[in-house]
Parts: structure tokens; sequence; C-alpha cells
């Protein structure tokens, strides 16, 4: 007995060190098992019902509320307070489920989802573990670890609810035993009996029959595969994070000598700073002769993303050599000098992409191209601080600035103002911002998302499309709209097929004002 008080008083950090590891693994697939299992039933079952066939609608911002609140109720009941920090994160998730049910737009819809997706996995990590040293290698490694590793969780599922109901068993009346089995036996019975009943009378056969002709086996099937994804990927991941196996120890990464990384840092500083001087002389004054056969024109439209991408790959050598080599002045001075080029790059990109506008008009990818050349702008000005304090969080940094200026761009419309300004610029109204010839490739307009109805609605107006009461109607609901030409007919008729029988779950903001202005 003294032995044993004698090694808890010498060892007293390890014992408790062992003890909290013991209820960090026991509490939650012990007596709590139920508490999450019905947790996750429940979200599961609501993600299912929300978001099957239904991408966009208003059923999804909720399920998205309802995830939140799934994700603090577990958090809660491993006894894990919320950090502040991390409430950026939930309202930006919020903000992001309800800009999806606020455009039509595709891609926006896709970018919204992979955001939530990625701040709910930092927003989890964040209050699981200490990730205030933690940086990009450290989030991408434990984001990996976490989606291999919570596989093997499957198998520990089936043992978990085996083990909760042999410990329970003799705590729970045997006449919930008895009543699940009435049940499984009622089943086949009461299937003979409508078999019997149906040959029995015509009207309740005619009945049966209607019953199950309304039944979709492909929607059972859609809903049932929702439902199993979500419940085994929610369950599995907060069940691999909740026994906190990853370790969030971060170690001194900075083993790299100087010399080993001065030599090629060194010599791409030396061309970029050679190729910023030619953009500027080039490009931005424009007073040197241009390689022949070039005009300025053809000079300034190419190359924008071959100078993204190399933006990209210079944000990735920055913050590996920080991250990995031994403190050196003369390495901080020459990545400096790097990251000033860059913003050399990427404003020369802005440039020639612009122009390229001028010549060809707006697109989603190009809008998407500017606004990741302002992203840039905004983490290389925080690089540069990185370089001179490696304390700064330039993780969550990172993450902050991309966050709030794709809300921007999310809530922005992307679509609305594509038709906005190639529709300003048909049959010789172009501004004098526009070098190039009109704008007539209505094709390309037909595939806009209803977030252009409003834009394609009034273009039509002004070049003499009047609306026809008792013209053409879809389903004697729907006024179609008149066009020689046939882009705005089949512009409409795409978005009248988008609005037809939508409800409550399936409602969205721009497909509603799409349909209003339909209906006129």
């Amino acid at each position: 007995m003294n032995e044993e008080i004698q090694f808890i008083e010498c060892d007293k950090e390890s014992e408790i060190f062992i003890k909290n590891e013991e209820e960090k693994k026991t509490y939650q697939y012990d007596e709590n098992f139920l508490v999450f299992f019905v947790a996750t039933l429940v979200h599961a079952i609501i993600y299912a019902i929300c978001v099957y066939k239904n991408p966009s609608g208003l059923a999804y911002g909720a399920f998205v509320v309802s995830g939140m609140i799934y994700i603090l109720f577990c958090l809660k009941k491993m006894e894990l307070r919320i950090k502040k920090g991390s409430i950026f994160y939930i309202v930006a998730i919020i903000i992001l489920g309800v800009a999806t049910f606020c455009t039509d737009d595709s891609s926006i819809i896709f970018m919204n989802k992979v955001g939530i997706f990625c701040l709910t996995i930092i927003f989890v990590m964040d209050n699981m573990f200490n990730t205030e040293k933690w940086q990009f290698g450290k989030y991408f490694s434990s984001l990996i670890a976490t989606m291999i590793m919570s596989v093997s969780e499957i198998g520990e599922y089936f043992e978990n609810v085996y083990e909760y109901f042999k410990n329970k068993r003799n705590k729970i009346n045997t006449k919930y035993y008895y009543g699940l089995l009435g049940c499984i036996i009622a089943v086949p019975v009461v299937g003979i009996m409508i078999i019997l009943l149906s040959s029995a009378d015509a009207v309740f056969k005619e009945w049966t029959a209607r019953v199950v002709n309304n039944i979709n086996i492909k929607d059972i099937i859609g809903i049932t595969f929702f439902f199993i994804l979500m419940f085994v990927v929610s369950y599995c991941t907060m069940s691999y994070l909740g026994k906190k196996e990853l370790d969030d120890k971060v170690e001194d990464t900075k083993r790299w000598e100087p010399m080993m990384v001065i030599p090629a840092i060194t010599i791409l500083t030396v061309v970029y700073i050679i190729f910023s001087g030619i953009q500027i002389a080039y490009l931005f004054v424009g007073e040197f002769n241009l390689p022949e056969g070039y005009t300025y024109a053809e000079y300034a439209r190419e190359g924008f993303f071959q100078l993204l991408a190399v933006s990209i790959i210079n944000l990735v050598i920055v913050l590996a050599c920080v991250g990995y080599t031994k403190t050196s002045k003369a390495v901080k001075v020459i990545l400096t000098v790097m990251s000033l080029c860059t913003f050399i790059m990427i404003a020369s990109s802005a440039v020639r992409m612009v122009t390229y506008i001028q010549f060809y008009y707006l697109t989603f990818l190009r809008i998407f191209v500017l606004w990741s050349l302002l992203v840039l702008f905004f983490v290389f000005a925080g690089v540069i601080i990185y370089i001179f304090k490696n304390t700064f969080p330039i993780f969550r940094y990172v993450v902050i600035v991309t966050t709030c200026l794709y809300i921007c761009l999310s809530f922005s419309r992307p679509d609305y103002f594509i038709a906005k300004v190639n529709l300003s610029s048909t049959d010789g109204n172009e501004s004098a911002f526009f070098l190039g010839d009109s704008f007539d490739d209505y094709k390309f307009l037909i595939e806009l998302s209803a977030d252009a109805a409003p834009v394609v609605a009034e273009w039509m107006e002004n070049q003499g499309y009047e609306y026809e009461i008792g013209n053409v109607y879809i389903n004697e609901e729907y006024l179609f709209f008149y066009n020689p030409d046939e882009f705005g007919e089949n512009y409409m008729s795409k978005i009248i097929e988008k609005t037809r029988g939508v409800g409550i779950r399936e409602f969205n903001v721009s497909r509603y004002v799409a349909k209003m202005i339909i209906k006129h």
C-alpha cells in the first residue's frame, strides 16, 4: 500500500496522464455510446431528408445549421469548450450555407460546399487539439491521417454496439425484446394479408396499387444511400478524433541548412527580377519594342494562367523555406525580394486578364482568376510578415483572408454581372472599355444560371420583345418569352424547367426571383 502511494506521489503526472487517456477512450464508447449513436443517427436522417435531390435549396441551409448543432453537441459531450477564436468558423460555415440557397450558380454552389467541408474540419481540429503552432503541413497531414484512420472505426462501431447491448441487456426490460420480435413477425404477416385482401376486393386492390405505384424505389435507394453515407462519415470521423490519437505536438522542423536553399532561391530570384523588369518596361510602361509579329494586345492577352501558377509555386517555396530552413538573414532577404517580385507577377497577370476581358468579355473563369489574384495579393502580404516573424499565425491568417474574400465572391452572383456586362455590349453598344467586336456569343449566355434572369428579362424588354399574355404558356401557368433569335426563349425555357414544382424544401432565392419574372 505504501509503495503504491509512493508511486503515485513520485510519478503523479504520469498517473494522471494515463487516467486521462483511459477516460478519453472510454468516455465515448461506454456509457455514452447510445448518446453519440442517436445524435449521429438524427444528423444522418436530417442530411438525407434535406440534401437528397436538393443541392442548393433552403433545406440545405437547414442541414448546415443542424450539422453545426450536431458537432457542438458532440464536443460538449466530450467535455470540450469551444475556443473563442473558432467562433469565426461557425459564422463562416453558416454564412456559406445561406449563400448556397441564395444562388443558382453551380460553380459557386460547389465551392461553397468545399469551403463548408474544409472549415468544418478545421473547426473540429481546432477545438479537439492544441493547434496554435500548427501550420499548413501539420493540418494537411492530420487531415490525411483522419481520412485514412477513420475507416478503421467502422469495425469498432459494431464492436461498440455489441458491447453496449451486452452490458445493458440485464438493465433493459425484456418486453422491449418481445416488442421488437413482434414487429419483425408482423411484417411478413401484414404482407400476406394485403395480398389476400387485394385479390378479394377490386377497390382495395386499386387503392393498394396506387400506393405502391407512388413509391419510387430509386428515391428510397437514393435516400438510404445518403443516410448511410453521412452516418458512417460522421460517426467514424468524430469517433476517431474523439480518441485524440492524433499527435498535436509540433516538432521543430527547421532542419535545413541555409546554404542548402540559398543557391536555388538566389538564382530564382535573379530570374524573377529580370522578368519583373520586363513586365514593368513592356506591359506597364510599354515604351520598348515588342518581339516581331506581336501586337501589344496579343502580348498582354497571353500568359496570365502561367503567371498565376508561378505565383502559387512561389508561395509554396517561400512557406517551405521559412518553415524548414534554420534562421538566416540572407534567406529572409532573398525570400522577401522573391515575394516582392511575385507581387509584380500578380499585377502582370491581372493586367493581362483585364486586357483579355476587354477583347473577349466576361466568363466565370475570368472572374475567378481575378479573384484568385486578389487572394494571392493578401496572402503574400501576410507571408512577408511571416518571413520576419515566425510566430505569425500564417495558416489562420490565410484561412480567414480566403474565407472572407470567398464569401464576397459567393454573394456577388457572378452570372448576373456576366450577363449585365456582356449583354450591354451587343449590337455595337459596347462601352469604350471594350476593344474587340460586339458580343454575340448567345449560346454561352444560355448556359448561365437563374442568377442572370433579371438581366436577361430587362435586356429583352429593351430590345422590344414584349410580354404577350396568352401568347405561349407552359402548363397554363408560365409565360414564355418570344425572341426571334431564340436566345431569350431558350434561356427562359431552361429556367422554367428549373422552377417547376419547387416546394419549400427546394426553395432558392435566385430561382424564386427568376420564377416571379417569368410569371410576369
